[in-house]
């Protein structure tokens, strides 16, 4: 690491936000959790409504994913993540209430999903954007790196503590223990004292679309995000592929035979593997560059995906549970350096139209993904898809890193390209 490691521990604005962001992230957890639970149990839904019912909380990056970044360029940041925790705390505490008033319907629950779906996109394009503001651009990836460990803790105690309260104290006080955690994240944030600059004014007024035309040409004409936006779009088809890992763990289940208990195991090695992620990413952005460091994450990805599909014999359990961990220190460590890189090059009047351009890419290309992978499940076996999935990783994903500009990106960041912080907030 830097000679400056460690200094955000010592940064109280920053301690702020890692400590809220981890409790809401418990939240969010807790509350992905309960909410299918509550719809099976109480309202006896049918697998087509959960299924619909899982949509509707995606729906919002669809449908809003690139007016968010607009939005987020327009206004305080902090103010938007501020509305989007409160909004999170009041929708989870209003379910409850329905369910004592007896008008819990599934119509509500898909409505409440949506609520939460869109705050959490609006939170997710203000958060990135406003954390270069909070942190300086020299502290980018120690920041990122502390606050992906954070989320790794939380994304591994959520579900184990949303059972652990669904067994003690049912549905309301599950839901009402990730309001709270919403409620003290925006608290977390109303702490912070670091001023955050005004949002960029400009003479004339354009349009929403005109300023999401203008992000989306920022990232197509910039040859070190075009080619990041289409890797990890490309990484994200093919992840999709495995369903995002459902067809994985049916493959796991019915062809490789592991035991329900051993999948849990394997599932939460995720938890270690995202801190050895994490470490190894430092390592090798300081040994490598960052542009290897992303090349290499993609391709242990895909590398890892084969091995997983091609697991058999009497190691096969040692093989998988390698394989995953060395899946998850893949993506941590792309998507962590990639993260940072990003914040570091982009001016900070066009940080939400740029987060919200590339992460639209990747919110269309999963499910595209998805589509596609169970087409190919059902025409050539699970196996040959996961296979198919693997080299797609390994071998095309990171080509548009190996044909850019990036590959040469040494040091500790990348380097902001001239003339690019003097762009205007809006089209010319």
């Amino acid at each position: 690491m830097t000679r400056a490691a460690g200094v955000l521990w010592r940064h109280p604005d920053f301690l702020k936000l890692w400590a809220g962001q981890a409790v809401a992230m418990v939240g969010g957890q807790v509350g992905m959790f309960v909410l299918p639970l509550i719809a099976i149990l109480t309202l006896r839904i049918t697998p087509g409504q959960l299924g619909l019912l899982s949509a509707v909380q995606a729906l919002p990056s669809f449908l809003f994913g690139l007016f968010a970044g607009v939005w987020v360029d327009r206004r305080r940041r902090r103010t938007i993540m501020l509305s989007a925790d409160a909004c999170r705390a009041v929708v989870l505490a209003l379910i409850p209430l329905a369910i004592a008033m007896g008008v819990l319907r599934f119509e509500l629950l898909c409505l409440a999903g949506f609520a939460l779906g869109t705050c959490g996109l609006f939170f997710e394009i203000a958060y990135r954007a406003y954390f270069p503001s909070l942190v300086d651009r020299e502290h980018l990836f120690e920041g990122n790196s502390k606050m992906a460990a954070g989320s790794s803790v939380a994304e591994a105690a959520g579900p184990s503590l949303g059972g652990l309260l669904m067994q003690l104290g049912g549905a309301s006080l599950t839901l009402g223990v990730a309001a709270a955690a919403f409620a003290g994240s925006a608290l977390s944030l109303l702490g912070i004292r670091t001023p955050e600059p005004l949002p960029a004014v400009t003479q004339e007024r354009r349009s929403v679309l005109a300023d999401i035309g203008f992000g989306l040409g920022l990232v197509r004409s910039h040859p070190g995000m075009r080619a990041m936006a289409s890797a990890s779009a490309t990484m994200a088809f093919f992840t999709g592929l495995t369903g995002v890992g459902s067809q994985v763990v049916a493959y796991w289940t019915v062809s490789l035979h592991i035991t329900p208990v051993v999948l849990g195991l394997i599932m939460t090695l995720g938890s270690p593997a995202s801190f050895l992620g994490i470490w190894l990413a430092g390592q090798a952005r300081q040994i490598l560059g960052i542009g290897p460091t992303m090349i290499g994450g993609s391709m242990l990805c895909g590398a890892a995906t084969l091995v997983m599909s091609n697991a058999h014999g009497p190691w096969t359990v040692g093989l998988v549970m390698f394989a995953h961990c060395c899946f998850v220190i893949g993506l941590v460590t792309t998507g962590v350096t990639q993260t940072s890189v990003v914040q570091a090059i982009t001016p900070a009047h066009l940080m939400g139209r740029t987060h919200a351009s590339m992460r639209f890419l990747v919110w269309t290309a999963t499910p595209v993904g998805a589509v596609v992978g169970g087409l190919l499940a059902g025409r050539f076996g699970v196996q040959a898809m996961l296979i198919m999935a693997g080299v797609g990783m390994l071998c095309v994903a990171p080509l548009w890193l190996v044909a850019s500009p990036v590959r040469t990106w040494r040091g500790s960041m990348a380097p902001t390209e001239r003339g690019l912080e003097r762009v205007p907030a809006g089209p010319a």
